[in-house]
């Protein structure tokens, strides 16, 4: 009838007032990936120019790359457990890449890696080298590119971007490199309570000034006049590997230790939802000291954890009472979360997690991050094993004898 504007001819098409409008069809089903298509086996060229690379190589393996030096021109880059192919056309063998020197009775050789010229150098990148999944007791098998993926998690480049900025601003840490612990020693945290912090400060960076022919710093904020100086910020490149994260596969997560480091396995019964920290930056600037001894408490308030994208300052007398952040990024929805397996390595005298998995600048909110964990850990963590119970005693019966 006239009173019915909208009619439905057939699916996917609506009659409104006589138009046919199409309706978008459903979203197709996502297709199934393995860890082998996500982290793929692929070639890599990257061009250089003369200088050092800074790469460290195995000592098993002697093409595939352990470290990159974070003054490197391949920092972000090229990552550890890629493999060097090829230097300027030339086919990488363990013996040609470095240089020879000569003897008595024999020249002297460069190696395909000789610093004083460019290069243009081809990589084979395979980010499942080596890795394997921690699990609670211990490790318990590689990943395997036949792993079925079930969520992949991407780095945001504009809160990446905002990470860099907080970080050209705060300047600890190493340059060109985001993440939470790293090469440099610098701190990231600052104590103006005497007597004893003060003390410190005083003897510490009057030391540091000498040593950089600067007049005496008696406030450790100054520290990074210093720093400035000796170190100058760089920016980190956006990383070839922010589409993957964070990977979710059937058997646990994997991600990068440390942020930029090597690729970490953690099963799904192998960590604890409460024990995942997450990071935000959203602390009121001026607040009461979260601490209780000096400046260090473990368990506290995540948002007061010692970060280089924020320089923070405790006053006070004997213990701090308030902190003020000097310095901190200002995009919201930027945080830095870290999963930590339950198994521990013992290392002579000491202890350290076996597996951790530090992100950052995720596009994901923290709450999404930690549901989405938690869905998963559900679904395919080990179940929990049932309490076995005793069997109920058997019926008492009476015996009769003179039945």
């Amino acid at each position: 009838g006239a009173a019915d504007a909208t009619e439905i001819m057939s699916p996917g098409e609506v009659v409104v007032e006589g138009v046919v409008v199409e309706q978008p069809a459903e979203q197709e089903a996502v297709r199934a990936t393995t860890a082998g298509e996500v982290f793929c086996i692929s070639e890599q060229t990257v061009s250089v120019t003369p200088g050092k690379l800074g790469l460290t190589f195995e000592c098993e393996r002697p093409l595939v790359v352990t470290r990159v030096a974070t003054g490197s021109p391949l920092f972000g880059r090229v990552h550890a457990g890629a493999k060097l192919v090829a230097v300027d056309g030339v086919g990488a063998t363990p013996y040609n890449i470095h240089d020879v020197k000569g003897g008595i009775f024999t020249k002297g050789q460069k190696g395909l890696l000789d610093a004083t010229k460019a290069k243009t150098l081809i990589f084979q990148r395979n980010d499942l080298s080596g890795v394997k999944y921690v699990g609670r007791e211990g490790i318990e098998g590689r990943l395997m590119s036949t792993d079925a993926v079930v969520d992949v998690l991407a780095m945001d480049r504009g809160l990446f971007d905002a990470a860099n900025a907080a970080k050209a601003r705060t300047h600890w840490g190493e340059p060109g490199n985001l993440a939470l612990v790293d090469g440099a020693s610098n701190p990231v945290e600052v104590c103006c309570v005497p007597p004893l912090c003060t003390f410190v400060s005083v003897m510490v960076y009057t030391y540091v000034a000498v040593i950089y022919c600067l007049a005496p710093l008696w406030c450790e904020c100054w520290c990074c006049c210093c720093c400035r100086k000796s170190t100058p910020h760089e920016d980190m490149a956006f990383p070839d590997w922010a589409d993957r994260a964070l990977v979710f596969t059937d058997k646990g997560v994997v991600g990068r230790r440390e942020f930029t480091g090597e690729v970490n396995a953690i099963t799904w019964d192998g960590f604890r939802i409460e024990d995942v920290r997450i990071r935000t930056f959203d602390a009121p600037c001026l607040c009461t000291s979260p601490h209780y001894a000096l400046c260090c408490v473990e368990g506290r308030d995540p948002r007061f954890d010692p970060d280089p994208l924020v320089l923070s300052c405790y006053f006070g007398f004997l213990v701090p009472c308030c902190r003020c952040a000097l310095c901190r990024p200002e995009a919201p929805g930027l945080y830095r979360a870290t999963i930590s397996s339950i198994h521990k390595t013992q290392d002579g005298r000491h202890e350290h997690t076996t597996a951790r998995i530090e992100v950052l600048a995720l596009a994901r909110s923290p709450d999404d991050l930690r549901s989405s964990l938690r869905a998963a850990k559900e679904k395919y963590g080990a179940p929990t094993a049932a309490v076995p119970t005793a069997p109920p005693p058997p019926p008492k019966t009476h015996t009769c004898r003179n039945c």
